[in-house]
């Protein structure tokens, strides 16, 4: 995920994969953006190389272990654990932020996808880069909307629909919200009840 190319950017990444259907999967390190090992394209695969010890902390590396015999070290692109648990607009936080809803809400792992011709438009739409479609499950139904741009800022008819959670690449760049219509900022994701 740290390859994504930037922090909101990592963040949309695991929003878009958390709010899927099925089961959710972390291999160890992604909730803080941790990297794997670049492997150099002439040399055979070390699966010791491919991830090595856990990053729990920027100055003291205390409970952190040696990497594997043959391993190499790898670049991280994020701070470690201990710094990111300090800071709101942290990968780990907004993690944290997407599983719980994810918990709260069963409908996000097991609903079926539907399309409303108003949101059939807007997916494909060339002037958007907005994604939006409802899940239903056991009565129950929410929409997602997805703002898949790096820069600019969409907005939405939210219909008679309130927020239950806003999803934000960037804790800083804030969605308004005047007569009905929302305004997403890039790589930030709605989830919406009536």
């Amino acid at each position: 995920m740290s390859k994504a190319g930037s922090s909101a950017a990592t963040k949309f990444l695991l929003g878009l994969r958390d709010l899927s259907n099925g089961c959710s999967f972390n291999y160890y390190g992604e909730e803080i953006g941790m990297s794997s090992s670049e492997q150099p394209s002439n040399t055979n695969y070390l699966d010791a190389s491919y991830r090595s010890h856990y990053y729990w902390d920027d100055e003291t590396h205390e409970y952190e272990t040696n990497n594997p015999p043959n391993g190499t070290v790898q670049k991280e692109y994020y701070p470690a654990t201990a710094t990111q648990l300090k800071d709101n607009n942290s990968i780990l936080n907004y993690q944290k932020k997407v599983l719980n809803l994810r918990n709260a809400f069963p409908l996000i792992a097991r609903g079926e996808i539907s399309v409303s011709s108003l949101d059939e438009e807007i997916n494909a739409s060339e002037d958007t880069c907005l994604l939006a479609f409802d899940k239903t499950y056991q009565n129950e139904s929410m929409k997602f909307v997805y703002n898949f741009s790096s820069l600019e800022n969409y907005e939405y008819d939210m219909n008679g629909y309130q927020i239950v959670s806003i999803l934000r690449g960037d804790e800083n760049n804030k969605e308004t919200i005047k007569e009905g219509k929302i305004t997403l900022p890039p790589y930030s994701i709605a989830v919406l009840k009536q």
